[in-house]
């Protein structure tokens, strides 16, 4: 299937339409604010395990984000996500020359190309003193209270991280690491040395997960969709190995993406669409089979989706037939099933939902 959109607004991506199924999701990753994503891997293989590798090149080859990657598992803490960044950021600038200093006991960073703190938050023992001789008859003086107060800043202080993180099995994370994850993909800020660091424009996060239900809720609230791996996978590595992928540098460029940013304003949404994607969250949340459904920010979503999509297929309007698919990839990791359920997926419940409970309106 080729995207007429895609190829009419950037024409460097035209002959790529055998590529549909990974240009679809990283579009819609950057038009969207928040547009992290999850792929389901049910039994990670090594050539998937590849294809994450391939991932971060192909995103580094079509926008020129710089990313890194992080593996999960049942040991790791947020000061091990932190120090995945913060490798980055030491390798980068061990490229350039510059003096970076890597402290050893909590990993954390100090550059001296950094942004540098102000003076109100540096403690006393960072002070240079004036040297006092011990021949001058100088009686010790207590430092006077400004000096010992120490106050924080308030706003984050202007770092460079990658933008594109993308995390191996993340299921296997203990509940604070996703805790501390959810607090960069909600707010875009990390703590380093108990200082708020700013994380760039277009931070994203892509995600793998084997089970489903292994996430905590108000984590997967905050992904915008999931896809299956499978596919994505295969059509990353024809993306990245592309007979017409040989321009330098990115290509597309980024200034263009800001025009797939007004999805809100560029794209209509019938009144009766609307309540329909409304009777399907209402649906999945009074259904028998379901312990924990979606939340008020899927319906949000559902409709941001909807509106990228149509945007993406050349269209200024949301059509019927679309649902079933969105509904898939917006709502099937939000829906959490009972244990006497897990012998079906939440796939199925929502085709089952979207294709024969409720049909959308002609």
């Amino acid at each position: 299937k080729n995207s007429p959109s895609i190829s009419a607004s950037f024409r460097s991506i035209k002959n790529f339409g055998d590529c549909t199924a990974a240009l679809f999701p990283l579009f819609t990753m950057l038009a969207h604010p928040y547009g992290h994503f999850l792929i389901k891997v049910p039994n990670l293989k090594d050539d998937e395990r590849d294809g994450m590798d391939e991932l971060g090149k192909a995103v580094k080859r079509l926008f020129g984000l710089d990313f890194c990657l992080i593996q999960c598992t049942e040991k790791t803490t947020p000061q091990d996500i932190v120090n995945a960044v913060a490798s980055w950021y030491w390798r980068e600038d061990e490229k350039k020359g510059s003096e970076l200093k890597l402290r050893k006991a909590a990993g954390s960073i100090h550059s001296m190309g950094a942004p540098s703190r102000s003076s109100s938050s540096v403690d006393i023992h960072e002070r240079k003193l004036p040297s006092r001789r011990a021949s001058q008859n100088i009686p010790f003086r207590r430092p006077s209270r400004q000096h010992i107060m120490r106050t924080t800043d308030t706003a984050p202080i202007q770092t460079r991280f990658p933008p594109i993180w993308i995390i191996r099995d993340l299921d296997r994370a203990p509940e604070k690491t996703q805790f501390y994850l959810l607090q960069s993909m909600a707010r875009k800020i990390i703590h380093v040395d108990n200082l708020k660091r700013q994380l760039p424009e277009y931070h994203r996060v892509i995600a793998t997960h084997r089970t489903e239900c292994s996430l905590l809720p108000t984590l997967s609230d905050h992904f915008l969709f999931s896809i299956l791996g499978g596919l994505f996978f295969k059509s990353v590595h024809l993306l990245l190995y592309h007979p017409e992928n040989r321009k330098r540098g990115p290509l597309v460029n980024m200034d263009s993406i800001e025009d797939f940013k007004k999805f809100e304003t560029r794209v209509s949404i019938d009144l009766e669409l609307t309540g329909f994607s409304r009777d399907i969250i209402v649906a999945l949340r009074h259904d028998s089979r379901v312990r924990v459904g979606p939340s008020i920010i899927a319906r949000q979503h559902f409709r941001d989706v909807l509106k990228i999509n149509a945007l993406l297929n050349a269209t200024d309007f949301v059509k019927p037939h679309d649902f079933p698919l969105i509904a898939e990839q917006v709502l099937s990791h939000r829906i959490y099933l009972k244990p006497n359920f897990t012998q079906i997926s939440t796939r199925e419940v929502l085709f089952k939902l979207c294709g024969k409970t409720l049909l959308p309106p002609k």
